[in-house]
């Protein structure tokens, strides 16, 4: 009953998502009502697009506008925010923005591959430079950029493809013998974490006005592939979840670790989210504790099941092909890493996002002990006679309902069951007896 509550509790957590991220207008009336009515106010300069992406010896352009005519004219500068800029050599010009011309294109030419940030200085107090830059991305050839698509969407599909071939084998088998209930919760509790954090940081815009307060200049690290990927990981965990309750299951349980874990970590949610109500802390720090969160699990969660195939000397139970799709997926994500690393010359993207890569790493190597445990420990093994005797116990039939019971009862692994068969003469025999 407590872990029924359990899993409706989260289902009502999303659903609160779903209103914190319909409250948008109210907490921007409440929160940065006065900052974004100054902002109105007055004019800003910008860049259109904001996001440049080239190869070396390319040339791109981008337009530094102002959103209303200015009143008096504007001198703009252009500065690399980590200089010298690193994807071209020549500086840009500066320009003036009057109210006869007050959008002007400005041509680079990529010497390099590499990653600047392009910020507009300018004098006037008056606007604001809230969106006064253009990131420049410079790659070395289109081979690197399609090799890192190929990865992304490789792993994309292959990680998707990964959670469903654990609930196949247990709608086959009816029976979750040999699956550990704590890697279970931990996965699929992981995944409604990390749905929290893409969906508030995609769609909701508060949140991503206080991640650019945050970060200025950065961009929002979610797509919509994050956000699909996190949400069909949900579902499809969740379906494994409910078969832990629906399915054959012998004498296994949920550990009283994993029941105070889930307790704290909900609990914890709880109490951050009277906080953002109370406004000691905002919504970006909520959602980037579930973030936290799930880089606990994903380290942590593979290891109930390694030691569950310990216990058992089986992995009987533990589909295989989940593993050889995990660790497919994780060294394409790792792959891709490297390849957008290399490709524009930018390893600080990788060191700014060694969580991601330090995850996909240590899923590989939970996955090499999967299939050292299968191939080679636990090769030639059978599941334990407790759990042979559980999974079959119910395709016994006999006609004695007490000896059912003890049969598919009986939880010591060396006992052994003498079954006695009381033979009963058939009413239909008849004697010749002539």
């Amino acid at each position: 009953m407590l872990l029924s509550i359990n899993f409706f509790a989260k289902i009502l957590w999303l659903s609160l998502l779903t209103n914190v991220i319909l409250a948008d207008s109210l907490i921007n009336d409440d929160d940065l009502n006065s900052g974004d009515k100054q902002q109105s106010k007055n004019n800003s300069i910008k860049s259109d697009p904001i996001d440049v992406q080239i190869l070396a010896g390319e040339t791109s352009s981008f337009d530094v506008y102002l959103i209303n005519p200015p009143d008096k004219p504007v001198d703009v500068s252009f500065v690399c925010e980590h200089s010298p800029c690193s994807t071209f050599d020549n500086e840009l010009s500066p320009i003036r923005l009057s109210s006869d011309n007050y959008r002007i294109r400005i041509n680079i030419t990529a010497v390099r591959p590499g990653h600047d940030v392009i910020v507009f200085e300018f004098n006037d107090t008056s606007i604001s430079d809230k969106f006064a830059f253009t990131r420049v991305r410079v790659g070395r050839g289109q081979f690197w950029t399609i090799l890192s698509l190929f990865w992304g969407w490789g792993y994309f599909f292959i990680w998707s493809l990964s959670f469903w071939p654990q609930n196949v084998t247990n709608f086959k088998r009816k029976s979750v013998i040999g699956l550990s209930f704590d890697y279970t919760i931990l996965h699929f509790t992981g995944f409604i974490y990390y749905s929290i954090f893409n969906c508030g940081l995609y769609f909701s815009s508060v949140i991503q006005d206080q991640y650019e307060l945050k970060f200025p200049r950065s961009e929002i690290p979610v797509e919509l592939n994050d956000v699909v990927y996190g949400l069909h990981a949900a579902f499809t965990t969740s379906i494994t979840f409910i078969q832990c309750f629906i399915y054959e299951k012998g004498n296994q349980r949920f550990a009283l670790v994993s029941k105070l874990y889930q307790a704290i970590v909900w609990t914890v949610g709880i109490i951050l989210i009277i906080l953002v109500g109370f406004n000691v802390i905002n919504w970006l720090t909520w959602i980037y504790y579930f973030s936290y969160v799930k880089l606990s699990v994903t380290s942590l969660k593979y290891l109930p099941q390694v030691y569950f195939n310990f216990r058992r000397k089986s992995t009987a139970g533990w589909t295989i092909w989940m593993i050889w799709l995990d660790i497919t997926g994780g060294s394409f994500s790792m792959l891709q890493m490297l390849t957008i690393a290399y490709n524009y010359d930018d390893w600080r993207t990788l060191l700014g996002n060694l969580p991601k890569f330090g995850l996909g790493l240590a899923s590989v190597v939970y996955d090499l002990i999967f299939l050292i445990q299968h191939y080679i420990l636990y090769r030639n093994s059978t599941p334990s006679s407790s759990d042979s005797s559980l999974e079959k116990c119910s395709n016994i039939k006999t006609s004695t309902p007490t000896l059912n019971s003890n049969l598919c009862n009986n939880d010591n692994d060396d006992s052994t069951a003498i079954i006695v068969i009381e033979s009963k003469p058939s009413t239909n025999t008849s004697i010749n007896t002539s």
